[in-house]
């Protein structure tokens, strides 16, 4: 049976930078969709279900570059050619305290 997401996810492209943790490389990657919840992601990385990883969203904000960091953990992995589809669900929902841009982006999509 498959879970349903307790929020809703929209289309959104921007570079990520993906760490494991507690101490893993990091790698680029792209976000493909983002919802208050999670995010999915498109990696070349080899990651695994249950691993949490830190993401750092390089956004353009104003017309000026800017990042903002979160911690999540893998639900799901959908492997294509060219690149994995990863489910990540973040650690609590983006709250505008914490993730300000994050949470900025959302409203404007």
């Amino acid at each position: 049976m498959q879970e349903r997401r307790r929020f809703e996810r929209v289309p959104y492209f921007c570079r990520l930078t993906v760490e494991p943790l507690p101490s893993g490389p990091a790698s680029e990657a792209y976000a493909v969709d983002i919802g208050l919840g999670g995010v999915g992601i498109a990696s070349t990385q080899r990651l695994e279900v249950g691993q949490a990883i830190a993401i750092t969203f390089h956004l353009n904000v104003g017309g000026s570059p800017a990042t903002e960091r979160t911690i999540g953990e893998i639900r799901n992995i959908r492997f294509e050619e060219g690149a994995n589809r990863v489910g990540v669900e973040f650690r609590g929902p983006l709250d505008r305290s914490l993730n300000p841009l994050l949470v900025k982006v959302i409203e404007r999509i």
